[in-house]
């Protein structure tokens, strides 16, 4: 009987050609149960209500990133971390300016997410309160961003996929292999605590 070719690329990434390695993360159940805990916080405010779809899509994409980086691919994982992140922005953006929904719908452009946190800082008082307030947070959440920044780009032998399997001794490919569970970690738990946090400034000024 013929086999599927689903099956056939399963079997070639689970021990053939394309083989990835997966990854332990002990931890998953207790970051998806912090994930759960920001979808359930969902806002009431009419003129916000809309960021509840964004914030659950933000979850979502922490939620994939866990799966993902448990069956080996873990630049995917990264990037959707770093997506959760730019969600969230975008979420605090538009709840800001709700006329640009509309644009933002039609993907026009402007909505890159650097332009969207420099109006930010300038422009709404909670979102540079807490930023005021909260500055260790901030820059090691860009520094965290930076680091992931390297896995999405493939910049550095060590977020190549290849990396491992041309490893020279088991020794070095676990080194690797601790250190990408080690940056993923930290990723997660940043992208958590910076959905959550931008999820409450909507709500709740900083005093």
């Amino acid at each position: 009987m013929e086999k599927n070719i689903s099956d056939e690329l399963q079997e070639a990434f689970e021990k053939g050609r394309w083989k990835v390695r997966k990854f332990s993360l002990p931890n998953a159940t207790k970051y998806i149960w912090d994930i759960d805990n920001i979808t359930w916080a969902e806002t009431g405010l009419i003129d916000a209500f809309g960021a509840n779809r964004f914030f659950d899509e933000a979850s979502q994409m922490i939620a994939n990133s866990i799966y993902l980086f448990q069956e080996g691919f873990f630049d995917a994982a990264f990037y959707s971390l770093r997506q959760s992140i730019e969600i969230s922005i975008g979420t605090l953006y538009l709840t800001a300016n709700p006329e640009k929904l509309e644009k933002w719908k039609a993907l026009e452009p402007g909505f890159e997410s650097g332009k969207m946190v420099c109006f930010l800082k300038n422009n709404e008082p909670v979102f540079k309160d807490i930023r005021t307030k909260l500055p260790t947070f901030f820059k090691n959440l860009r520094t965290i961003q930076k680091k992931t920044n390297k896995y999405v780009h493939k910049q550095g032998f060590s977020s190549f996929y290849t990396t491992q399997s041309y490893s020279w001794s088991d020794h070095r490919e676990n080194k690797i292999y601790s250190k990408i569970i080690s940056d993923f970690e930290e990723t997660v738990k940043a992208a958590i605590g910076a959905v959550a946090m931008y999820r409450l400034s909507i709500h709740y000024p900083l005093y």
